[in-house]
């Protein structure tokens, strides 16, 4: 029998070593397991959580970094911006340190931050100055890489909603430069020292596009302030960064049937009068355009700034408003010349004076006619008046449709010569 148990060990030595393997990981495994425990106990015999881990009443060097992940949410009505981000902290605390060494080469440790915990490392209280909502609340307390040599990185993934003034000017052409301000909260600079990397403090390697706005650059800047509250100086890390908004949605949704509904306001006037529809489709068309309008201001805030889109329809407004006031006063002439041929009675002064206008007439100079003569002469005076004004109206009114028209191709020209190049 042991002949035979030899022989298959020797026919399968795959299975031989595969133990041998397994056996010598899994105890390796409990061995830094063991380590790692030990270690955790050795780093936080002589550590204190709750206080600054300064020497020498030296500060502590904090480099501050983000890695911008999305914008999740960007609110030009309330001013606010929520951000997914990483918010990265490097520092050295002398206190955690060890020999790799002697503790199975480990050279870096997970170490918890959250203060809810038993055990946890101290981290700098880094607030966002300018926050919409509680400051790095829906930021989460995730574990810090600790090294040996006493360097710790910390990164935390999560939300921040900040505050943005937005300048609505060349809406919907518009770019917003805003910024999200971190800095210690209790610590002034002779106890937290902030430094950045400028080429590593801004990661946008990871962004994800945004549908409405495009992330067209960024900056970073270190301040130092004093508080008037504080007799000692402060330092903060100023995020600078630049959106530009995708005017697509606009364009196709508002700018082009706006000003394509506006075109037909110059078409109203080749209606005819008889047909009786021309007032009726002039003011249709301006009540779209407030429409458009409406539209419009329910995406905007409240406040005195003009946008290029309000203003460009605006416009438009006051251009169809004066059309429509343009046809009132044609019908309304055409109307009462048609009632004066049937009537032959002057109603109106303001229309006797403007038949007059329209034809000269001579007087006549035998004032020793009679009554009779004399009514037919102006009966006759009158006809002719009539005919004169309906041809010279018409004259005008071609006119004017010529001036609205080149008037609204320079109205549109010089609104789109207002569009930002950037």
């Amino acid at each position: 029998m042991f002949k035979l148990f030899l022989l298959f060990l020797l026919s399968n030595n795959n299975f031989v070593s595969s133990i041998i393997n397994s056996s010598i990981i899994n105890s390796d495994i409990n061995n830094n397991t063991y380590d790692r425990h030990n270690l955790h106990n050795f780093i936080f015999e002589n550590l204190i959580s709750n206080s600054i881990p300064t020497k020498s009443n030296n500060p502590i060097y904090v480099n501050l970094s983000i890695a911008l992940r999305a914008f999740n949410n960007i609110d030009q009505i309330d001013g606010s911006i929520t951000m997914n981000i990483w918010l990265r902290y490097n520092w050295n605390v002398h206190n955690i340190r060890w020999d790799s060494k002697k503790w199975n080469n480990i050279k870096v440790i997970s170490l918890d931050t959250n203060p809810d915990r038993n055990l946890y490392i101290w981290t700098p209280d880094i607030f966002l100055y300018n926050t919409a909502e509680k400051p790095m609340d829906q930021l989460y307390y995730t574990k810090a890489n600790v090294y040996n040599n006493g360097n710790i990185f910390w990164s935390r993934p999560g939300l921040i909603k900040s505050t943005c003034t937005f300048d609505m000017t060349y809406f919907p052409y518009d770019q917003q430069t805003c910024n999200i301000k971190f800095g210690s909260w209790a610590y002034d600079s002779s106890e937290i020292y902030l430094g950045l990397e400028e080429e590593k403090s801004f990661d946008v390697s990871n962004y994800q596009v945004h549908e409405e706005w495009t992330l067209s650059d960024y900056s970073v800047k270190k301040n130092i302030v004093k508080y008037p509250c504080c007799e000692k100086l402060y330092h903060d890390i100023e995020f600078t960064y630049k959106l530009r908004r995708r005017p697509g949605y606009y364009n196709l949704n508002v700018v082009v049937p706006t000003f394509a509904t506006s075109i037909l306001i110059i078409m109203s006037l080749l209606i005819p009068l008889k047909s009786g529809e021309r007032i009726s489709f002039a003011v249709t068309i301006l009540l779209s355009i407030i429409v458009f309008l409406l539209i419009v201001s329910d995406n905007l805030p409240k406040s005195n700034t003009e946008p290029l889109l309000s203003r460009m329809i605006i416009g438009l407004i006051y251009y169809s408003l004066v059309v429509l006031i343009f046809t009132i006063i044609i019908s309304f002439i055409h109307n009462y010349i048609d009632e004066l041929k049937e009537s032959n009675i002057h109603k109106s002064k303001i229309i006797d004076f403007m038949l007059s206008l329209c034809y000269s007439c001579e007087k006549n100079k035998n004032n020793s006619s009679n009554n009779t003569n004399l009514n037919r002469n102006n009966s006759y005076s009158n006809a002719i008046k009539i005919e004169k004004c309906i041809h010279i109206i018409a004259y005008i009114e071609k006119i004017f449709i010529g001036i609205f028209f080149i008037s609204f191709v320079i109205y549109c020209s010089i609104m789109f010569s207002l569009i930002p190049k950037y």
